[in-house]
């Protein structure tokens, strides 16, 4: 099967107007390389939480980061060529990561580590597993512990078809085209859709697809003969790059990056001056990043995709990164928001790989009831937490306080709110506020006052009848 040349081998690395919502401050940290492997630091995926599985070029060997700045090497099968070789290409949000790693005949097989500290567990390929020449690779999982990527049939090498290890069943995904077609599956979603690529025939064209519950749909293509989808959100919303029907000086085809929803395959476009771009990952929200640049150069620059609108990464993090460093490529977001900027310090000419963490602004509304109250009687405070960006549902805690003096702090239920309940409320006007205290990619946030009336009870005086 012919793939794009978006696709790099087994692992999917892909690399206009400038646009930034007032409402999210970027922070920037620097993802630093493992003890004694500075060279081409390659981050490849990352999770809600920020961590992280990639490489380096001068070790073929895997590693998972916990956070920027910890770093552990993945075990690899103990009997493999190179003698430390594992290359991780998938990662979930329960410490999860998956890839490939080889046997001693130099064989692929794929690589299932349950924790980033334990050893691998080896995915079975679809076809006999004492074959000779049998293949098989991972990568992506999701939450739910379902692994995608390919393997082989039984035949020699080829075909190899988009295969799905979903407990101890081994699923082949099928493909497009006739026998000889191959297929790869290369993202799955929270809720196991499933995009990729796949072959016509043996040596014919590719085309992204994306496998609905195991049914396989073309996605077809932007005009081009070939395309693949690289990422799946769980609202069936795949992107990926595709040819279109134009080619460069050399009549080489470009590529621009897409998104395809509804049944419909839309053209991302590049960047000014570019005439090429790749589209490599989309979270729950319909974010992309990726890269634009010109065609088999060198010079392409990070992209993000907010709203539909391609921005530089170079612009809309500019002053927070050293100026020496240019952003090449954005290999990964996740739902909570955060992405992976990879680029060059120019002056060193060394590689660095930087994770962006958006803080998103929050509103908090309070309201009290009832209101006006009497003394000793209970009132019941709700705060209601939302994003502005409506970027989910905020979590964390909220202080209530009477003034300055702090009432209570309550943890927001799975809607964003809290509840405050109290009968201790002395005579007079109370102005309450709530706060929301900062917490994961939501920024703190404090209410207007609620001016609670507590009035004396009145008792009402027994009936003299009439005397």
């Amino acid at each position: 099967m012919k793939l794009p040349s978006a696709l790099f081998g087994a692992c999917v690395l892909i690399l206009g107007a400038s646009w930034a919502r007032a409402e999210v401050v970027y922070s920037v940290a620097e993802r630093q390389p493992p003890a004694g492997h500075r060279e081409g630091l390659q981050i490849v995926a990352i999770a809600n939480s920020g961590a992280a599985i990639g490489g380096t070029s001068d070790s073929f060997h895997g590693f998972y980061w916990t956070n920027p700045t910890q770093v552990n090497a993945l075990a690899s099968l103990g009997q493999s060529r190179p003698a430390d070789g594992s290359l991780p290409t998938g990662i979930n949000n329960i410490d999860g990561a998956c890839g490939y790693g080889y046997t001693s005949a130099g064989l692929t097989r794929g690589l299932h580590w349950q924790k980033p500290t334990g050893a691998p567990v080896v995915l079975q390929p679809i076809g006999s597993k004492t074959a000779l020449y049998v293949v098989a690779g991972c990568t992506a999982l999701n939450d739910s512990n379902v692994l995608v990527g390919d393997s082989s049939i039984g035949r020699k090498f080829e075909p190899t078809h988009a295969t799905e290890w979903t407990g101890n069943e081994i699923i082949d995904l099928g493909a497009l085209g006739d026998s000889t077609a191959s297929s790869a599956a290369l993202a799955i979603s929270p809720n196991g859709l499933v995009a990729g690529a796949s072959g016509l025939s043996a040596h014919g064209a590719t085309h992204a697809v994306v496998w609905f519950y195991r049914s396989i749909t073309d996605l077809g293509t932007l005009g081009g003969s070939d395309s693949a989808a690289v990422g799946i959100n769980d609202f069936a919303q795949a992107v990926g790059s595709s040819d279109i029907a134009q080619v460069d000086p050399d009549g080489a085809p470009l590529q621009h990056a897409f998104l395809w929803q509804g049944g419909t395959m839309s053209d991302l476009g590049v960047l000014p001056g570019n005439n090429a771009s790749h589209a490599n990952a989309i979270n729950r929200w319909g974010e992309i990043v990726g890269r634009s640049g010109i065609n088999f150069d060198q010079n392409y620059h990070a992209v993000i995709w907010l709203k539909g609108i391609m921005t530089d990464l170079n612009q809309l993090l500019a002053g927070k990164l050293p100026s020496t460093v240019v952003l090449l490529n954005a290999p990964s977001i996740a739902d909570s928001g955060r992405f992976e900027v990879a680029g060059e310090n120019i002056a060193t000419g060394e590689r660095v790989s930087y994770l962006v963490t958006p803080t998103y602004s929050t509103s908090v509304s309070v309201t009290s009831t009832p209101n006006p109250s009497s003394e000793g009687q209970w009132v019941i405070f709700q705060a209601s937490v939302t994003t502005t960006d409506a970027h989910g549902t905020p979590t964390g805690s909220v202080t209530f306080a009477d003034g300055a003096t702090k009432l209570k702090t309550v943890n927001l239920n799975s809607y964003g709110n809290a509840l405050y309940a109290t009968s201790t409320l002395g005579l007079g006007i109370h102005r309450i506020t709530a706060t929301y205290n900062q917490n994961d990619v939501y920024g703190a946030g404090r209410s207007t006052v609620v001016n609670q009336r507590v009035n004396l009870e009145l008792i009402p005086l027994p009936h003299s009848n009439g005397r």
